[in-house]
């Protein structure tokens, strides 16, 4: 994935001077990281998820996006955080069912795809998942590369003003390319969604996700698949 600025957006980017790093005072907030509980996970977000940071997840359907943010999720709402989970993919009783099959909760869900009022949302959650950034609609006329930017502009500058963490779900084409214009410049994460795929090839069993990362990097192995897969 490319990830460029394009003048299109605003993410609020202040131009600065060139300054040694030992004499920038670095925000109380880059030490304020929600943690899951699960040492493993916090590992790979940095010690924990960064407070009004976006991520993306990318990988081919059916291989474990919804199941590792939603247990991602309930892990966090264990340790106090606010979480919900806005889905323009399927319905919220279909939702519920599968949170129910995995053991999970805790977390909010809710069919929502208007941009403006997921931006809203940030205001009263920690942490929110957008299932699919594909889905996202506006009640302003746009076309899709206007949405695009629209979405990314608000979302993520309200992300950081609020300080939510924002999970955007990307779908991948059948060829595994992703389905997004050069605009998207956030982070991406596709190890841990690639990672259940393999092992539910290879396995043929039925994925806890949290639980199996965690045994799999006691084993030393975890470390091992992520070079595989991560760019």
């Amino acid at each position: 994935m490319e990830l460029r600025y394009n003048n299109t957006m605003n993410l609020n980017l202040d131009t600065t001077q060139f300054t040694k790093v030992s004499d920038i005072v670095v925000p109380d907030i880059f030490y304020r990281r929600m943690k899951t509980g699960v040492d493993e996970i916090d590992e790979l977000f940095g010690n924990g998820i960064l407070p009004g940071s976006s991520f993306t997840v990318t990988a081919r359907a059916g291989c474990g996006k919804t199941t590792f943010l939603l247990q991602l999720f309930e892990a966090l709402s264990k340790n106090g955080y606010d979480v919900g989970y806005a889905s323009g993919e399927e319905n919220t009783f279909q939702l519920a069912f599968n949170c129910r099959r995995l053991g999970v909760d805790n977390v909010k869900v809710a069919n929502l795809t208007d941009v403006d009022t997921l931006v809203e949302a940030t205001k009263h959650y920690d942490a929110l998942v957008v299932d699919s950034f594909q889905a996202l609609t506006t009640k302003e006329e746009k076309n899709s590369r206007e949405l695009e930017s629209y979405a990314i502009t608000k979302l993520v500058n309200a992300a950081k003003l609020n300080e939510c963490a924002i999970f955007f779900i990307l779908h991948l084409t059948k060829g595994g390319v992703l389905k997004e214009s050069r605009l998207l410049r956030i982070v991406s994460v596709r190890a841990m969604s690639s990672l259940v795929c393999l092992l539910r090839k290879v396995l043929y069993l039925p994925v806890n996700v949290l639980t199996l990362i965690k045994h799999l990097t006691r084993l030393n192995v975890l470390v091992r698949i992520l070079k595989r897969f991560l760019p």
